[in-house]
């Protein structure tokens, strides 16, 4: 996602509704590399991934991404539905945590700390209707349980 000098790499696990979000300054497949990695370590494994079509998911992401994610998937282009998971919490990003703003890039830190603050809430508070109006911590601790 968008936010002018700085981009949101968001990912989201479709069956715990566990998501996370990587700021970085640019929008390439280093960038989208560098992200992966950080979304690996805090997911601990990812079984199957999809993405758009963007440049930041090409070369360098992809031979990455091959080596640690067994199953990679390309959505169509201009199929929302395909991606629709995604879409709705980048909508719930923007509504309720970021807005329309556009930040510079030395806004970064900040702007990561306020997702991470934005994410507890998300996964400790915010009872998700898929989930039988449960967080996605309680969901996640009942399937354990």
């Amino acid at each position: 996602m968008d936010f002018g000098g700085l981009y949101a790499f968001t990912a989201i696990d479709t069956y715990t509704k566990e998501a996370r979000v990587v700021m970085k300054t640019s929008l390439t497949a280093k960038a989208g590399e560098e992200a992966l990695k950080q979304l690996l370590k805090d997911f601990g494994h990812i079984d199957h991934i999809q993405r758009d079509g963007g440049s930041e998911f090409k070369a360098q992401w992809l031979q990455y991404a091959q080596k640690h994610i067994p199953s990679i998937r390309t959505a169509r282009p201009y199929k929302k539905n395909e991606q629709s998971f995604i879409e709705r919490f980048n909508g719930i990003l923007r509504k309720e945590c970021l807005g329309y703003l556009k930040f510079k890039k030395s806004d970064i830190q900040q702007v990561q700390q306020t997702v991470n603050e934005y994410l507890s809430y998300y996964h400790g508070k915010r009872p998700h209707m898929s989930l039988y109006m449960n967080t996605p911590n309680e969901f996640t601790q009942s399937l354990t349980s």
